[in-house]
């Protein structure tokens, strides 16, 4: 099975640097390390706050300058295929019984281009970090304020779908007893009869 260069040529390619991390599809390899400006989506809570642009639109201006930095600068690896059909990258020429193809590897920037795109990386995550947490405290002051005017709101009317017997009590108005139609008397006590004397 065929091995990539990025695993068997300089400690260049096999460590890559931090900051800038080109894909060089044409000679069929890429840096094996990126750096944080480089991650992937799921990791856009703490990266760059351009991490929702497309990967390509992110690269290409890191690889534009690049490849205009690296035009001057290149090395040359072979690769050759053996009779079993084994792909191997080397910097030194095969022997002349096996077919070899030369390519054209760019070499590592200077350190003083690694420090500024390092540098460039670093502001980068900061800003994404500021602007995260303004996103999380957007969010939140957002989040109070629907819960404010959700707690203003009346109350939804309760809707009983279903008929439900609710018992209640019988009203019986209160019993007036008629005065008499006249006041009762004591009974009449017949006089008493004077004894004769």
């Amino acid at each position: 099975m065929p091995q990539p260069l990025a695993d068997v040529t300089s400690p260049f390619i096999k460590v890559g640097w931090r900051g800038i991390s080109p894909t060089l599809r044409g000679a069929g390899f890429r840096l094996s390390r990126f750096s944080p400006i480089l991650q992937s989506r799921s990791h856009r809570h703490w990266c760059h706050p351009f991490a929702s642009m497309p990967t390509s639109a992110r690269v290409f201006p890191l690889l534009l300058a690049l490849l205009a930095w690296q035009s001057a600068h290149a090395e040359e690896i072979y690769k050759s295929v053996d009779s079993e059909g084994q792909v191997t990258y080397s910097s030194t020429p095969p022997p002349a019984s096996v077919h070899a193809e030369k390519l054209k590897v760019e070499p590592p920037p200077a350190p003083d281009e690694v420090r500024q795109a390092r540098e460039l990386a670093q502001r980068v995550d900061e800003q994404g970090r500021e602007l995260e947490k303004k996103r999380v405290e957007q969010e939140a002051a957002q989040k109070a304020e629907e819960a404010r005017l959700r707690a203003m709101e009346p109350p939804p009317p309760i809707v009983i779908e279903k008929p439900v017997y609710v018992p209640r009590t019988i009203y019986y108005p209160p019993v007036i007893q008629r005065p008499p139609a006249r006041p009762p008397q004591p009974p009449i006590k017949p006089k008493p009869v004077p004894k004769p004397r």
